[in-house]
């Protein structure tokens, strides 16, 4: 009978008094093969920090029954450009777009509300009032979309959440963030406690300047 495959778990050099680990790798338990591995069987969550920003054209619906569809499309596709010009600038990456507003990460907090104040002015040159939402935390990445990690998890229902309190040309932040930028150039101003839907507790939100 042909013995069993292997599989090689590592590719160190052999000595004349060491053989090289070779193992049965349905043999080896799960545990150890999620230490050596990384991950478990079939499993793509990972976990990394960051900021995410979410935006909105406020009274989108509006703008779009005085304007009508067709010009209302080349509105939108001005704005997505506008939006896009300022991710790259401040080191952003897209994660979704839902037509009338955008949702980022980026690698911190600052990035994050730079980015959302020049978007905001950015979009007034073609008429449209923006408000934005940020907030920092632990993002769960599951699968890709365009080739990038796709990030979920309550850290991105906070920030969206946030978004939802805020008025035209605003950014607010959660205290999360208020925390993390303690000691910056930034200037934060008390919004109150708000319940953020789906969210537990009652969370502190900052309006924040630029």
């Amino acid at each position: 009978m042909s013995p069993k495959p292997s599989t090689v778990l590592t590719d160190a050099p052999r000595a004349d008094d060491y053989l090289p680990w070779v193992v049965d790798a349905t043999e080896v338990p799960e545990d150890v093969r999620t230490i050596i591995l990384g991950s478990r069987d079939g499993a793509e969550e990972r976990r990394a920090l960051g900021a995410v920003l979410f935006t909105d054209i406020v009274d989108s619906t509006a703008v779009m029954a005085e304007l009508g569809n067709r010009k209302w499309r080349d509105l939108i596709e001005a704005h997505n450009a506008l939006i896009r010009r300022e991710l790259v600038r401040y080191a952003g990456r897209e994660v979704d777009t839902a037509g009338d507003g955008f949702c980022a990460t980026f690698g911190g907090p600052s990035d994050a509300i730079e980015c959302a104040h020049s978007a905001i002015e950015a979009v007034r040159w073609i008429g449209l009032d923006l408000r934005a939402g940020v907030h920092a935390g632990e993002f769960e990445l599951i699968g890709e979309k365009a080739g990038h990690p796709k990030p979920s998890g309550l850290a991105m229902s906070i920030g969206a959440r946030v978004l939802d309190i805020a008025e035209a040309g605003e950014v607010l932040t959660s205290d999360t963030v208020r925390q993390l930028l303690i000691g910056s150039d930034f200037t934060f101003s008390e919004h109150g406690l708000h319940e953020l839907k789906g969210v537990p507790g009652r969370w502190r939100v900052f309006s924040v300047g630029d």
